[in-house]
């Protein structure tokens, strides 16, 4: 086979595969959705908070950090005091990688 006519057939073998991919590709952008289970659960309907709420929250909501604007961090919750608090045990963390720099 001349050099010629085999640089011809490996173009011709690569175009072949490149359409093969465009092809696949091609369906499978072509399927519904729908089609496809969702892993997700559906998310709760959202609700609006009003400024009213950010300026004096509900006692069972943290809607930002520290949760009020003029940062007081307490909480009006009394469900945990100093009786129970050292039964209490972590339910999950999260390790960033840093050791310094987690500043407000």
């Amino acid at each position: 086979m001349k050099t010629q006519d085999r640089r011809r057939s490996g173009r011709r073998a690569a175009a072949a595969g490149a359409a093969s991919i465009a092809a696949s590709i091609a369906v499978l952008l072509a399927a519904p959705a729908a089609a496809q289970p969702s892993s997700q659960p559906e998310a709760p309907a959202y609700r609006p908070v009003t400024d009213a709420e950010l300026r004096d929250p509900p006692a069972g909501d943290w809607l930002m950090y520290r949760r009020t604007y003029d940062s007081q961090g307490y909480s009006p919750l009394a469900e945990i005091n100093t009786e129970n608090v050292a039964g209490l045990k972590p339910l999950w963390t999260f390790s960033t990688g840093l050791r310094e720099g987690h500043q407000a």
